[in-house]
């Protein structure tokens, strides 16, 4: 499955914010049933500097290519940011100033707009407020986790990943370390053909 957003949907000076969503549905076998699968997905355009967020996903284009049987083993392999391994031609050309990647607990409700505000302005704050001391699941996993989430050890790690490109503990010119564990060299991004820079966003 591919979604390929409007175009025009920022303005020059002014730093935006992704957020997309899963559902957890099927993504299915059957053409017949496409339109369910797409969706399964949402997208949403936060601004950066007042916190106002948009749902871009019926202004986007859907289109996929084969079919899916769908699986039941865990997700493996390696997580790109900004280029998928050395496709230059697909690269990010701009600047990234965080990424958060998270378990959605299932039978709850999607985020709403406020919780999706937060968590790509402030991702610090978002998980103090909605992950920390509350249940979270694990990615091979459907019912809740037997404990709590808690920073700094895998009770949490492993459900969600908050990397401030350069802002937080333990980052280097080298290596990103995500803010859960920062400590665990394991869950670090690697910067390649990149580099930390400060930047100023109105209103953060």
């Amino acid at each position: 499955l591919q979604w390929r957003s409007a175009n025009g949907l920022s303005t020059a000076g002014n730093g935006y914010g992704l957020y997309v969503d899963f559902n957890g549905g099927s993504t299915g076998v059957s053409s017949g049933f496409i339109n369910r699968y797409y969706s399964r997905f949402q997208f949403k355009l936060v601004n950066l500097s007042n916190g106002s967020v948009t749902d871009i996903t019926s202004g986007g284009s859907w289109s996929n290519v084969n079919s899916s049987y769908g699986t039941t083993q865990d997700v493996t392999g390696y997580f790109y940011v900004g280029s998928y391994v050395t496709n230059t031609a697909n690269r990010f050309r701009g600047q990234i100033a965080s990424t958060v990647v998270t378990t959605l607990r299932t039978g709850q409700s999607l985020p709403d707009d406020t919780e999706v505000a937060m968590i790509v302005r402030d991702p610090i704050k978002w998980m103090t407020t909605y992950k920390i001391g509350n249940p979270w699941r694990k990615p091979n996993e459907n019912a809740d986790y037997s404990s709590n989430f808690a920073t700094g050890s895998a009770t949490g790690e492993q459900g969600t990943k908050i990397w401030l490109m350069g802002d937080g503990t333990n980052d280097s010119s080298s290596n990103i370390a995500s803010q859960v564990n920062s400590s665990n060299s394991v869950q670090y991004l690697q910067l390649n053909s990149a580099s930390t820079t400060s930047v100023s966003i109105p209103g953060l």
